[in-house]
């Protein structure tokens, strides 16, 4: 796997790598690969089912496993412009008064940010240099709105001085990058390398949880998601619609999971219990 966030040495077998994913607290690890030769597990929050093809590579004696979700029936409404409805409308929608002094990162794959200057950042580790671009772009602070994973054989990061907050035009596909957005809450939202993973451009086609009108920012969006405790939502941009699924997620959901050519995120939150984001509950033998 391509997008790994981070490396255990000294591993001695695939179950101690499982072992390791099972125990993992600061991402949602979904996967691992068990490089024998060298006795490492690359520990990455993503599958196959949610990268592209390129992103799984073939290495000698590596063993790939995953966590596997089966998908239940799917209930909702399909409506025009591939969106759904039939959820409960909540009319309004108020900004809490205190400011946003919680950030956290939201991490999009498959994209970098063009026309930015970027810092390259020193790491120890050729491989799951997450961690330490994390730390170090909450430490440098204001200078630092978000970071950059180049991943590879060796995982290069970038400290990037701009973002690109809502204009979307400003990333651009690079199947060997992840972009890591910096992000202000009011209220703290978890513990976890980034709170968010946003895929642009899809939807899930079925009833959401509930819906909240005139929702100036993806950002509110994401505040809604962790207050009420979503495991996903879909924001539309240019109806400031918020739509929240409360049990529902592109990997449980997959067939449901569609790209449409609105001006659309879909946003999934890693803050909420329950690591394997399934209606079925999580094993340690599920990898």
């Amino acid at each position: 796997m391509l997008y790994a966030s981070r490396t255990v040495t000294g591993a001695e077998s695939p179950f101690r790598c499982e072992r390791e994913c099972d125990l993992e607290a600061r991402f949602t690890c979904r996967s691992v690969t068990f490089l024998e030769a060298e006795a490492v597990c690359l520990l990455s929050s993503e599958s196959r089912a949610s990268v592209p093809a390129p992103a799984l590579r073939f290495h000698p004696r590596a063993l790939y496993s995953q966590k596997n979700c089966r998908e239940p029936r799917p209930p909702g409404l399909t409506t025009h412009a591939g969106l759904s409805t039939g959820s409960t409308t909540t009319p309004g929608f108020t900004r809490p008064p205190s400011p946003a002094a919680f950030c956290s990162f939201e991490r999009t794959v498959g994209v970098e940010l063009r026309f930015v200057p970027r810092e390259r950042l020193p790491s120890r580790s050729p491989v799951g240099v997450v961690g330490a671009c994390h730390r170090e772009c909450l430490r440098v602070g204001s200078e630092c709105r978000a970071f950059l994973v180049q991943y590879g054989k060796f995982q290069s990061c970038f400290w990037l001085r701009d973002a690109a907050l809502e204009n979307k035009e400003a990333l651009i596909p690079a199947n060997d990058f992840a972009y890591f957005e910096k992000v202000c809450y009011r209220e703290r939202p978890c513990p976890k390398l980034w709170a968010f993973e946003r895929v642009p451009g899809h939807v899930l086609q079925m009833r959401a949880t509930r819906e909240f009108p005139h929702v100036p920012t993806r950002v509110d969006c994401e505040e809604l998601c962790l207050r009420e405790r979503c495991r996903s939502a879909v924001y539309l941009y240019r109806p400031r619609i918020c739509r929240l699924y409360s049990g529902a997620t592109r990997r449980s959901h997959p067939s449901s999971f569609q790209r449409v050519p609105d001006h659309v995120d879909y946003l999934e939150n890693q803050c909420v219990p329950g690591g394997c984001f399934c209606d079925d509950p999580c094993s340690p033998t599920s990898l």
